[in-house]
C-alpha cells in the first residue's frame, strides 16, 4: 500500500501566500519554526506571512542573522524600515492577532519584539543603521586608498621606465663630483679618481642606484604614498623655511581651496 508523504509546511505556506491566505500560510511556518528556529527559508516565508511592520522586520532581520548575504531580505527590510510621512503612535506591546488573521511568531521571537518596541524604534533601528554607514564609510575609504596606491605605482613604474630617473640621479652625481673634483687642487693627481670613484658609489648608494630596478622602484612608491617628495630645488620664497614640496604643497593648498 502506498503511503502518502507528509507535505513539506513551507511548500503549503507558499501555496497560501499565493492564493492570498497569508493568516493561514503563518501559524503553519511559526509551527515550524518551533522546531527549526534557524531556518533562512522559513523566516523569510514568515516575513511575507506577517501583517505587522515591526514583526515582519523581526523575521528579516532573523534571515540576515542567519545569511548576512541575503539580498532579497535586506532589500525588503530597507523597503519596511523607510521612513513614513504620517506619524504613527508607538506601541508597547504586540497587539493581540484577530482571529480572522492569526498572523503570529514563535512565542521568544515575540517577546523579543516586545522588548524592542518598549525600548522605542530609534534604539532598536539605530545601531544596525549607524554600522551600515560605518561600513559604507570603511569600505569607501579603503577602495579609495587602493586606487590611489595602485595609480601612484603604476605612475611611478612607468616614469622610471627606460631609466629616465636614474639618468636624473646620475646626472646629479656627476655634477656633485665636478664640484668635489674643483676642491682636490692639493691633493696629488694620481689619488684624484681613487677619491671621485669612492665619493661616486657613495653617492650612488645614497641614490639607491645599486638597488635592482623592483627594489627602487618600490622605494619610491612607498616614498610617493608617504608624502617624502624630497626638495624644491629651483624655488625660493622669502620667509619660507620649509622648502619641501610636501610643506610647499600644504602652504599653498588652502588658498586653492578657497
Amino acid at each position: 500500500m502506498n503511503q502518502q508523504e507528509t507535505p513539506n509546511p513551507l511548500n503549503t505556506a507558499r501555496d497560501l501566500l499565493r492564493a492570498g491566505r497569508p493568516g493561514e500560510a503563518a501559524p503553519l511556518v511559526s509551527r515550524f519554526l518551533q522546531e527549526q528556529p534557524h531556518d533562512e527559508q522559513a523566516w523569510h516565508i514568515l516575513s511575507f506571512a506577517l501583517s505587522d511592520p515591526e514583526q515582519q522586520a523581526y523575521a528579516l532581520r532573523r534571515v540576515l542573522q542567519i545569511n548576512p548575504g541575503n539580498r532579497a531580505a535586506r532589500a525588503q527590510l530597507s523597503r519596511l524600515l523607510r521612513p513614513v510621512p504620517v506619524d504613527r503612535p508607538q506601541l508597547a506591546a504586540v497587539k493581540a492577532l484577530a482571529p480572522s488573521a492569526p498572523a503570529t511568531l514563535p512565542a521568544q521571537a515575540t517577546r523579543e519584539v516586545v522588548a524592542a518596541r518598549s525600548a522605542g524604534p530609534l534604539a532598536a533601528r539605530s545601531p544596525s543603521t549607524f554600522a551600515r554607514v560605518g561600513q559604507y564609510v570603511v569600505v569607501k575609504g579603503l577602495m579609495l586608498f587602493l586606487t590611489v596606491a595602485i595609480g601612484l605605482y603604476f605612475a611611478t613604474t612607468m616614469i622610471n621606465y627606460g631609466g629616465y630617473v636614474d639618468q636624473i640621479f646620475e646626472a646629479n652625481v656627476e655634477g656633485a663630483l665636478q664640484g668635489v673634483a674643483r676642491g682636490l687642487s692639493d691633493v696629488p693627481p694620481e689619488d684624484i679618481p681613487a677619491i671621485l670613484e669612492n665619493a661616486r658609489q657613495s653617492m650612488r648608494e645614497a641614490y639607491g642606484l645599486n638597488e635592482p630596478f623592483m627594489v627602487r622602484n618600490f622605494r619610491w612608491f612607498l616614498h610617493g604614498l608617504t608624502l617624502q617628495w624630497g626638495d624644491a630645488e629651483r624655488l625660493a620664497v622669502v620667509g619660507e623655511l620649509d622648502n619641501s614640496v610636501r610643506g610647499i604643497i600644504a602652504q599653498r593648498l588652502p588658498k586653492s581651496l578657497l
